[in-house]
């Protein structure tokens, strides 16, 4: 087994389905995957 390492951390605000337009459950991690590889400094 390899080591891993967390070096970015992202989060969304959580939101049900339709609550906002067009914004779904992909939509929320893509934005949180998107936080942590910008706070991992990955561009």
């Amino acid at each position: 087994m390899e080591r891993v390492f967390v070096v970015g951390v992202g989060m969304t605000k959580f939101e049900k389905p339709g609550r906002r337009e067009g914004w779904d459950y992909p939509d929320m991690a893509r934005e949180s995957g998107t936080n942590a590889l910008t706070d991992a400094g990955v561009d």
